[in-house]
């Protein structure tokens, strides 16, 4: 199977489990009757039947995806173009917080591997226990931290909680910080393990320092490594964004889930979601598999 076909086949799988995720809830619908005992409900556990029908009727409705409705209050309105300025919010508090993440992640391990050997390994540890804090714990701990301060000094330094209104700056900040710590694990242990590749010891034998060593050598390296890594971690951010938008009275693609949850409006945010991120990665692996095929062909 050739590459194109290849990833052809994924997308066609990935938009199919999609599809099979949002019809879900059909699965669990069961049939109610009231008598004078109330409200019973009867049949199966499962709804399988009901369950392919959700699916039949939900690849309908997202073949007409333009006419797929929300009821806000009452009123009926299509989806599009509304849900995108939720959507490009998301997008912006995503992709601040993972530059944010990535840039300090480099730049922290950069500096950390310039150090002795026993205090790098201090810095795992404190590593270590950074990426066991729960993210709910950082969001509300960064939240109580500028209360305090404003409290103390009557300075704000930034909005925390407002209503329907686009902050960037502090949900960025909490969105960046177990990522960057999650990037600066991963990205220690790969300068540790290019260190030990004879490239390196060559390096060292024409007289390069150190610096320059990780700088121009180790870390064009690392990004390959780094890359493949920031898919899961690209995933556990978008986990974390849930919380966050809750936490922040954020009106991201999440809360407009929420708030119109349906299984038509809940898939075509998966949609949203997944397409540009398999764009993306896909392109990226393209990229590196040719930028790596011309390197071997030049040796």
């Amino acid at each position: 199977m050739n590459k194109p076909t290849r990833v052809l086949l994924q997308f066609i799988v990935a938009c199919i489990g999609i599809i099979f995720i949002g019809a879900i809830p059909k699965l669990f619908e069961v049939e109610r009757v009231f008598d004078e005992e109330g409200e019973t409900a009867t049949g199966p556990l499962f709804n399988f039947s009901g369950y392919f029908e959700g699916i039949k009727d939900l690849f309908g409705k997202l073949m007409n995806v333009s006419e797929i409705t929300y009821n806000a209050n009452g009123t009926v309105r299509p989806i599009f173009p509304k849900i995108f300025e939720p959507y490009l919010y998301s997008a912006e508090i995503l992709l601040g917080a993972l530059l944010i993440g990535i840039v300090s992640a480099i730049v922290l391990t950069y500096i950390t591997m310039l150090l002795h050997r026993k205090i790098i390994s201090g810095f795992k540890f404190v590593t270590f226990v950074l990426e066991s804090l729960p993210d709910i714990l950082v969001i509300v701990g960064v939240q109580a931290i500028i209360i305090y301060i404003f409290q103390k000094t009557g300075v704000r330094l930034f909005s925390i909680a407002v209503y329907r209104e686009n902050i960037y700056v502090l949900p960025i900040i909490c969105l960046a910080v177990l990522p960057a710590v999650q990037f600066y694990k991963v990205l220690l242990l790969i300068f540790e393990e290019e260190l030990e590749e004879h490239y390196v010891e060559l390096a060292k034998g024409k007289g390069m320092k150190k610096s320059w060593i990780l700088l121009v050598h180790v870390l064009r390296n690392a990004g390959i490594s780094m890359f493949y890594h920031s898919k899961a971690i690209l995933w556990f951010m978008l986990s974390n964004l849930v919380i966050l938008e809750y936490f922040f009275n954020l009106y991201g693609i999440t809360a407009f889930l929420l708030d119109y949850i349906t299984s038509e409006i809940f898939t075509v945010g998966l949609f949203m979601i997944f397409i540009p991120l398999f764009i993306v990665y896909t392109s990226g692996e393209f990229l590196i598999q040719k930028l790596t095929k011309r390197e071997a062909t030049n040796l």
